[in-house]
């Protein structure tokens, strides 16, 4: 099978850490992100993954050969300019080659079991299915409404009533789908087109059949597309909230190859990556380095993501910052 992913985002939540590191190659436990996704589509048997960029392909060449050892053949559809998620699938049209595909948002840190999915998608017949996730509260999220069957009725984007939002657990567009090739002659070319707000509800409209897959309960799922999400991203999957084991295709770690001093503090909720430095007595919580930093003597560091190379400096307390950018300097004494 073949799937494409979209990563045509310019990751503006997550500056300045995009401003060197693409936001699909950040490190979830120290693992390149798109090596999640990847691996769990390779399990049900995905052969060729495509990805929906709006960037070069040089920064994605050393994922490309890791993934090709693995099995996975990974190719790049550019875009000159930004065509949302459906004119980014129907610029990868000429790459698809097979029938049904899977397509997905470059952002989801996730467990789902594809395999499942697509037998669902097989047994219904669909012409196109969602990946529906369970949420205690859909108001940040498009709620989706099906009928008995599954089958798709209604879309009800981020709504704003809270009892429409809060009843327990709803289900919402989780960002994955299984599409039949023909769908593809729905979209408009060279135009920025929406899933989610124009194909879908025109499938709904024509009477096409749409269907939702209710994954588990237990599934876990996140967009890390923000300094909170890509830190709970980061700890979820350091402390096993994330069930299912991914094979990612290289060791996740707490902690890289790294230097701590004997009389440091790091909690469990942290994961630093390799070639770091933290000295004597420094407390580190609830954080995430990156590849590099230095962190000195009777240091506390909470609630942040340092990225590549930052350095603070002795007895200094970072404790709000969410996010620090590539090669930052904090002087000694600095209270943030």
């Amino acid at each position: 099978m073949q799937a494409l992913i979209l990563t045509g985002g310019q990751g503006t939540r997550l500056r300045p850490l995009t401003l060197t590191t693409l936001k699909p190659l950040l490190p979830i436990a120290n693992v390149s992100f798109l090596n999640y996704p990847l691996a769990l589509l390779r399990a049900a048997h995905v052969k060729e993954a495509v990805m929906c960029t709006s960037d070069k392909m040089e920064p994605y060449r050393e994922l490309i050969r890791a993934q090709k050892q693995l099995g996975t053949r990974v190719l790049c559809s550019p875009e000159t300019k930004s065509l949302g998620t459906g004119g980014a699938v129907k610029n990868a049209e000429r790459f698809v080659t097979e029938s049904p595909f899977f397509a997905m948002n470059g952002d989801s840190l996730t467990d789902i079991d594809f395999s499942q999915m697509l037998r669902f998608h097989k047994s219904k017949k669909a012409k196109v299915t969602l990946a529906l996730i369970p949420v205690e509260d859909a108001s940040q999220f498009g709620l989706v409404l099906t009928d008995k069957n599954s089958r798709v009725q209604k879309f009800i984007e981020k709504p704003s009533d809270p009892d429409a939002a809060s009843k327990g657990k709803t289900l919402i567009n989780g960002g994955m789908y299984i599409m039949e090739k023909e769908v593809l002659d729905l979209i408009p070319k060279d135009s920025v087109y929406s899933l989610e707000r124009e194909l879908f509800p025109q499938l709904i409209k024509r009477g096409w059949p749409l269907f939702g897959f209710p994954a588990k309960a237990s599934t876990y799922w996140l967009d890390i597309g923000t300094p909170e999400k890509y830190l709970k991203g980061n700890i979820d999957m350091i402390l096993g909230e994330i069930r299912a084991k991914i094979p990612a295709g290289s060791a996740r770690a707490r902690l890289g190859n790294c230097a701590i001093h004997k009389t440091a503090s790091i909690a469990k909720d942290v994961v630093i990556g390799k070639n770091c430095a933290v000295g004597e007595n420094a407390v580190i919580k609830n954080s995430v380095l990156l590849d590099g930093v230095r962190i000195g003597r009777d240091c506390v560091i909470e609630n942040c993501v340092l990225g590549n190379r930052c350095t603070i400096e002795n007895n200094s307390h970072i404790l709000k910052i969410k996010i620090l950018g590539d090669g930052s300097r904090i002087t000694a004494y600095s209270r943030l």
